[in-house]
Formats: C-alpha cells, structure tokens, sequence
C-alpha cells in the first residue's frame, strides 16, 4: 500500500471515497491505516489470528460502524512463549519501518514477555474527529486461545471506492488489493462479546463498550443461534474462567441474569447513545439493538445449568418449559398477592382445580392454545368464578400471572375481565359455583369467540 506516500493524490482519494460512501473523511484515513497495519503484520507474523469488532467490519462486512481497534493474537498451532514473543517484536519492527511512533513503546517492550500488549500507534492525521482515538490501537492477546477460525479477505474503503467506480488500474498501482488473513469465527466472536459485554457491566466500565450491544444485534442476524452452539458456549465459558478479570465466566455467575440486569437497568443506553450510535454508517437505534439480549436470555443457551447437547428430547423440552416460566415469572407470582383477598382468590381457584393442570399452566405462562388471546381468556374464566364480580381484583389477580403482557393495553384486559365476568355470571345462575369450573370448559370459549 502506497498511496499515502503521495500526500495531495491520498487526501483527494480520502475526500473522494468519503463522499462516495458517506463516510466521514476521519473515518476514512484512519481505515486506509488500520489496513495498512493489519497488512503488513499479517506479512511478517506466522499465525496471526485477527479478531474482534475490526475483524467483524473489514472481513465479514457484518458491521455498519467503524471500527478502529485492532484485535490481534496467534492460532493453536503458533503459541509458544517464543512465538508471542516474536510477535510482539514484529509489532515494534513493522512500526519503524513505516516510520510511525508508538506512544507507549517504553511500556510495551517492558512487557513483551507477557500475554497482554496494547500498542498506541501515532500515524499522520490530516482529517480529525472527537470521535475518532487520535492513534491507531493494535492489541496482541495471548490469554485465552482463539477458536474456531476462518480465512476472510480484509481491505480498504478507499478501495471498495476505487473497485465501485471502475478505478481498477489505481487499486493495483497503489498496492491496495484484498488481502487474505485468518479471522476468527463469527460464532466465537459471538460467544466472547456475549461475555465481555457482562464483564464490563459488572466492572462499571460503559464508556466505549455499548459497541458490543450493536456488534451481538448484527452477529445474531448471520450465526446458527441454536443448541448447537453449546459445546462452544461451555468450552469459552471453561478458558475465561481462568483469568480472574473474566467475572462473568466464573462459579455462579449466571449470564442471562446478568443480560436481563443489563436491560432492565439500561446500563448502556447512554453510551450507546453517545458514542456507537455516532459511529454507525446506518442507523440501529438502541431499542433495536437491545432485542437481541432479550433473545439470547430466551434462548437459555448460557445459563450455568443447561442440560447438553446430548439429552433426549423430551428432557430439553421440560427445560425450557422450566426456564420460560422462570424467567415470565419474575416478579410476579401467588406471592406477589399482598392483599387477601387476592392470594385467596389463586388459592380457591387452584383447589377448585385440583384436577386440571391446565389453571397451573396457564397462571405460569405457559401457551396451552395457539391463540394469545384464548389463553389469557381461559385463565381469566377459571379466576373469575371466585372474584365476586369485581373486576378490579380479577385483574389485580390476573397481572401476577404469566399470561399478563406489560406491551399490551390495560383495555385489552379490562375487555378480557368484562366478559369473563359476564360470562360467569351467567353460568352461576344455573349451576352452583363449586361446579362451574368442571362446566364452563366443555364449550370452551365459544361465547367469548363468538362476540
């Protein structure tokens, strides 16, 4: 890569390729260098294994936010004490050789022994951000392995610019065609944002780090997100355990709590906000970006007790039968009934039911028709019979259970109460109210479809 070597051509192209691509010129040049580095490290270091967000935008073209950072470590089969430390000089080789200064070179070389280096690169800024890190980051992590890997081309904008509009000549004469370069896999990216982004959660660090909110959104849309994910999930889970600065992987710690913390707390909607919203090339509010979390706590994928991969299937269903009615029923619950009146009408209408698993089922969430709207109105029915034509406390009685939905209106429910009632009402005049839970069932819901 050459082109910067010829001042006023680079700027042109940096102008050019930004309007093109309605990218900030900032944005831009520091790109053409974090490609430039990434380059020619790849050239020098055996077994150079790109990671991270960087690798998640320039080789999967997943992302749509700059990213400026570059995530660097060795493959399985180059991870000697000798060839980190080879790395780590080839870094500092690569730099002086390009003629560019590392801030904290003193700092670095001091720590060239050890399984973290964070190298602060200074490269010729012409078009400036207070968004875009005034130096380029290159990190070489040797702390846990990565795996699996894959092999991606990386290159520039100012390339896709020059290929796009036919300056194919120019592409070759300045040296900036794509390059191939180990990456690791997006489903193992996945897997470490997931956990990082707990890390940082429970260390209070926010600044800068709502980036994984968007990067895990955008991942979701392209990986396998099934239980086959797993032995993946338990085998990165197992590496980060290790080092102690890795909270969330460590005993007890439970990844969905965490997640559902993250979002009820909106820990990083500020952040996200602020910073990666301002570096996305098409927008992705937060609200967007936040489903994915909602996703991966439904998925129960991460929680500490998932049963494998391996159990039979009736087995995984009562699992996620447990966990769905877990995680529908915080909060909620017979003992979230304070008035007495209330717990008594759950505590009648579970003895009148004794007999049907189906109140039980339905008060715990769970769906046992395929309409929404029949469900919430069955339950409704069974506790009716014992609210006394109050509808306040039909419906005080109803929100404890797994069927009440906060995104819907309270008129949606204040409908469903009307008509259970009224058709209670109607039963109880011809059949003694002990009995009705073992009549109204036999024409279930027919008049309440009918209105």
């Amino acid at each position: 890569m050459e082109l910067h070597k010829k001042p006023e051509m680079f700027s042109d192209a940096i102008l050019a390729a930004s309007e093109y691509l309605n990218i900030a010129p900032a944005l831009i040049e520091k790109d053409y260098y974090v490609t430039l580095i990434l380059k020619r490290l790849n050239e020098e270091i055996p077994g150079l294994l790109f990671k991270g967000g960087t690798s998640l935008s320039k080789c999967y073209k997943l992302i749509d936010r700059f990213s400026e950072d570059i995530d660097l470590t060795l493959d399985s089969t180059h991870f000697t004490q000798g060839q980190k430390r080879n790395a780590n000089k080839s870094i500092i080789r690569v730099c002086e050789e390009l003629g560019f200064q590392i801030e904290n070179k003193a700092e670095v070389e001091k720590h060239s022994h050890g399984n973290y280096n964070c190298y602060n690169i200074e490269y010729p800024i012409h078009f400036s951000s207070v968004d875009v890190k005034p130096y380029l980051k290159v990190e070489m992590v040797f702390i846990q392995k990565a795996y699996p890997d894959d092999i991606q081309t990386a290159n520039s904008f100012i390339e896709t610019w020059l290929m796009e509009t036919g300056n194919i000549n120019a592409v070759q004469e300045f040296g900036l065609e794509p390059f191939p370069i180990k990456v690791q896999s997006l489903e193992r990216t996945f897997v470490d944002k997931v956990f990082a982004l707990c890390d940082y959660a429970l260390q209070n660090e926010t600044v800068r780090q709502s980036r994984h909110i968007y990067d895990i959104a955008k991942l979701l849309t392209r990986i396998e997100f099934d239980s086959s994910l797993l032995p993946l999930i338990e085998s990165v889970r197992a590496d980060r355990k290790s080092n102690k600065t890795c909270l969330s992987a460590q005993d007890g710690v439970n990844i969905p709590d965490l997640l559902q913390k993250i979002m009820d707390k909106e820990i990083f909607r500020k952040d996200y906000e602020d910073s990666t919203s301002k570096l996305l090339t098409r927008p992705c509010s937060y609200d967007e970006a936040i489903n994915a979390l909602h996703k991966i706590v439904d998925s129960c994928l991460f929680e500490l007790d998932y049963p494998g991969v391996y159990v039979p299937p009736d087995e995984l269903l009562e699992y996620f039968k447990k966990k769905h009615r877990e995680h529908i029923m915080k909060g909620r619950g017979p003992e979230s009934l304070t008035s007495l009146g209330d717990i008594e009408v759950f505590e009648k209408t579970k003895a009148a039911c004794a007999k049907r698993a189906s109140f039980e089922r339905l008060y715990y969430g769970e769906q046992i028709f395929n309409d929404e709207e029949k469900n919430a109105f069955q339950l409704m029915q069974y506790l009716a019979c014992f609210c006394e034509d109050d509808k306040e406390k039909l419906l005080r009685v109803f929100k404890s259970s797994g069927q009440y939905c906060k995104n819907k209106p309270i008129e949606y429910y204040e409908k469903l109460a009307s008509d259970a009632l009224e058709k209670i009402s109607e039963i109880k005049k011809t059949i003694p109210t002990k009995e009705i839970i073992h009549t109204f069932n036999r024409n279930n819901n027919s008049n309440h479809n009918s209105k």
